[in-house]
């Protein structure tokens, strides 16, 4: 045997590295292994951050796993016929001009999609869904999504991330590395350069094809997720018992850009970070050690032949009723576990950082009280009562502690539990009636659903037994847009028919048709039941107290990423209640900044909520038999209407978990506009700060620069940011605000405002693809990130060097080869 100069042990470690680069995914899974065997995971999914391993073999194992043509076809015919019920599909493809995003016809570009599909264009399974993500992404609707698949399972990160800061609050801010504003360091540097660029340019194209989906509607609210902030970080962990740990949407991507990130700063030193990768779960654990291992347990939908058998017990389906994840949790802490808030909060809401996430405070020195709500979630880690109670014993503390300023923090505030927000915010207006409005796309899906779960609940004439309809009624019972009994008219009266709800009614917008405008019926025992009380104020849950401040003493803080329940709630207390709102942060530039740039959506739905409602009617059609018909025949319900429902997500060829897909069910509308979704609306904050290192350092630093502004000082605004297009009680800004996407971007780091003579006409995306060169696998952006930043003087990576280690087991392979040819 020749062994051409090579040993034994040479022949041996050729033949491992080899077995290696030809299987990433085992390598990767071995390497976390190793990592987590060390670690103390009281959080579990911290194994993420904490054993990561190698970026590039991440991005091979995940774009080894094969691509089922026909059942991407087919899977494509389901997602379409979910996203149907998208309720803005007409405006996201023609926006008004008030509009800060581009246009995009959703379905247009799965349609393209598909017909790549059919044309062999796609490499992988990982490519496929850079198309569908990118879809999502263009549609900046955080309701709207699909994160089932191989995207998700690997998160790639790196080890510093920015921060965007004013010398003094009123100059263009700068970009800096995260760990020099916090460490304080004295001549920290800002950064002029990524990956060859100017950070502007490289930020919104990252943006535009990297980045996984934020789901906003405004630019700045977008550039403000790719810089640190605390209270994102903690609106994200402080749910939930099953990770500490949260980067911004730079510092970690669940889309590969690449190795590294190259750059300079103003010195004219250079540095590079590294990427390295992770997954939230051990992937030995879940057989996720090979390509075919990810697919079966990602991908394909592995049916089962078992009969069910059915009963009143098991009607309703167990995907619908969706739960939360809680993990292990850890131990409730008495303060927000980051360095930048206070370490004094006079009330904290029960399990505090591992559950709950409401906590106040009283900055005596300044008469200054601060409740931070950071989402308005509810689960059993921390219920709704436990949310209510913190914000009513933050009221008595801050009167008895004689604060004349309020700042409601709704920094990083995703949304959560819709009826929250009427509570909360009749704690501080007991006796302003709420005015919120909202509607559905009329599609005849949603006509048969809400004829049929209206006509179960009242089963007209028993024409079946209610031993049958019961669980019905106690699921369907808060459903807003399917049982007619929730809601209520604009004029406050009940329906007299689900078809009087349903209309349909004509845009005069867009072509499109929608339900009627309703409202909540907010005295409801549906709603009592659902948080476990009445809503503040109403039934038997009476507010004692009046008013305990004048609106124009209260200010509303966010960051722009204020979506979902964060929106109704910001709504209320400025249309009904006229309270001012505070933005941080924003592309560098001067000029207003809109408050919330979030999804202004009034209710999502998963797509298992949708398919369990199928389900269920089916279910219902086998107890009862030859009744069924008698019943759909005394609602106006045909056998075909059941038929065209869509498909139960159980016979889909891929797995849809319950949380990973969505839609934007209903509308939000306010009355003075009762045909303009408030999504596509311009509204303007009232004032807009720059961030300072002080602020990032210490967060009551911007409490108190907001309160000032509630005290009539605008010297503390940016320049040119009050009073901006939409920010008066009841605007409706559907014209050319003065700002548009593209100018946005155009004028960053520049003192002129973003000011246009059109809007989201100037360019349009909507038939692009997007996420990079799906046929080659190769990532959109920067490719493999070698052309930036000059000398590589910085290099960060987990053991302070970088080292490349798949070309060198590619090399080993190829030497191994040459052997065995000889």
């Amino acid at each position: 045997m020749r062994c051409n100069g090579f040993g034994v042990v040479s022949w041996l470690a050729a033949v491992q590295l080899c077995a290696a680069a030809s299987s990433p995914c085992k390598q990767i899974a071995d390497d976390q292994l190793k990592l987590a065997s060390s670690l103390d995971l009281s959080f579990p999914s911290d194994i993420r951050y904490l054993a990561g391993f190698d970026a590039e073999l991440a991005f091979q194992c995940v774009t080894s796993v094969a691509l089922d043509a026909q059942d991407a076809t087919d899977m494509l015919a389901y997602i379409k016929k979910y996203f149907s019920f998208q309720s803005t599909l007409a405006y996201l493809k023609n926006p008004p001009k008030s509009y800060q995003q581009l246009p995009v016809d959703v379905m247009g570009r799965l349609d393209a999609i598909g017909k790549k599909i059919t044309g062999e264009a796609y490499s992988s399974q990982y490519a496929l869904e850079l198309d569908i993500q990118a879809v999502i992404r263009d549609a900046h609707e955080g309701h709207l999504s699909y994160n089932a698949g191989v995207i998700g399972l690997f998160t790639w990160f790196l080890p510093d991330g920015l921060v965007s800061i004013s010398s003094d609050g009123q100059e263009i801010p700068e970009i800096y590395a995260n760990s020099d504003i916090i460490g304080k360091v004295s001549n920290a540097s800002p950064i002029v350069q990524l990956q060859g660029q100017s950070p502007f340019s490289y930020l919104r194209s990252y943006l535009e094809r990297t980045t996984a989906a934020m789901g906003l509607i405004d630019p700045h609210a977008e550039w403000n997720q790719l810089m640190v902030n605390s209270a994102n970080q903690f609106s994200r962990t402080g749910t939930s018992g099953d990770s500490s740990i949260a980067y911004d949407f730079f510092q970690s991507t669940t889309i590969y850009n690449g190795k590294s990130i190259q750059g300079k700063f103003k010195n004219g030193t250079s540095f590079e970070w590294a990427y390295k990768a992770g997954a939230s779960i051990n992937l030995t654990d879940y057989s996720y050690t090979s390509a075919k291992g990810i697919k079966k347990g990602r991908v394909t939908n592995e049916k089962t032949s078992s009969v069910k058998t059915l009963s009143v017990n098991n009607l309703i389906p167990e995907s619908i009723k969706i739960t939360e994840v809680e993990g292990a949790p850890g131990s409730p802490r008495s303060n927000i576990p980051y360095r930048s808030y206070p370490r004094n909060p006079v009330v904290v809401q029960s399990n505090f950082s591992v559950g709950g996430t409401v906590s106040g405070y009283v900055l005596e020195d300044e008469s200054i009280g601060v409740l931070s709500i950071p989402n308005f979630a509810a689960n059993s880690l921390a219920n709704a009562a436990t949310f209510s109670d913190t914000v009513k014993s933050f009221i008595k503390q801050a009167k008895s502690a004689n604060a004349t300023k309020i700042v409601i923090d709704l920094s990083g505030n995703g949304g959560g539990t819709v009826f929250l927000a009427f509570d909360v915010f009749r704690q501080f207006f007991p006796r302003i009636q709420p005015t919120p409005l909202f509607r559905a796309r009329a599609i005849s899906e949603l006509r048969t659903y809400g004829n049929v779960i209206t006509g179960l609940i009242e089963n007209k004439d028993n024409v079946l037994d209610n031993t049958i309809v019961q669980p019905v009624r106690n699921f369907y019972n808060n459903s807003g847009f399917l049982n007619k009994r929730f809601t209520r008219t604009t004029g406050g009266t009940p329906w007299k028919s689900y078809n009087e709800f349903f209309g349909p009614i004509k845009s005069s917008n867009t072509e499109d048709n929608f339900t009627n405008n309703a409202q909540y019926d907010y005295s409801s025992k549906a709603i009592r039941d659902e948080l476990g009380f009445y809503i503040a104020n109403y039934g038997d849950n009476t507010v004692s107290y009046e008013q305990p401040w004048k609106a124009d003493d209260i200010i509303l803080l966010t960051d722009g990423y204020c979506a979902s329940t964060c929106h109704t709630f910001a709504a209320m207390m400025k249309t009904d209640a006229s309270v001012k709102t505070v933005v941080v942060g924003g592309i560098p530039q001067s000029g207003p900044m809109q408050g919330v740039g979030g999804t202004r959506g009034s209710n999502d739905r998963a797509f298992s909520y949708i398919s369990g409602t199928t389900d269920t009617i089916n279910n219902i059609r086998s107890l009862a038999g030859s009744k069924f018909n008698t019943f759909l025949g005394k609602i106006g319900v045909t056998t075909n209407d059941i038929t065209n429902l869509p498909g139960l997500l159980s016979d889909a060829p891929w797995f849809v978990d319950t949380r990973a897909a969505g839609v934007n069910m209903l509308d939000s509308i306010l009355p003075k506009s009762p045909d303009m979704p408030r999504q596509f609306v311009y509204e303007a904050a009232n004032c807009r700060l720059f961030w300072t290192g002080d602020m990032v350092r210490d967060i009551s630093v911007l409490w108190k620069t907001a309160a000032k502004f509630a005290g009539g000082d605008k010297s503390v605004c940016v320049r040119n940011s009050t009073n901006g297009p939409g920010s008066q009680v009841n605007d409706t800004i559907i014209e050319n605000p003065g700002y548009s996407y593209n100018k946005t971007w155009e004028n960053a780091n520049s003192t002129s405002m973003s000011t246009t003579n059109s809007s989201n006409d100037e360019s349009n995306n909507s038939g692009n693809g997007g996420g990079g060169d799906s046929t080659t696998n190769k990532p959109g952006g920067e490719g493999d990130n070698n052309n930036g930043g000059g000398s590589q003087t910085n290099v960060i990576n987990d053991n302070g060097a970088t080292v490349n280690s798949v070309g060198m087991m590619a090399l080993a392979c190829a030497f191994f080869t040459l052997f065995l040819d000889l």
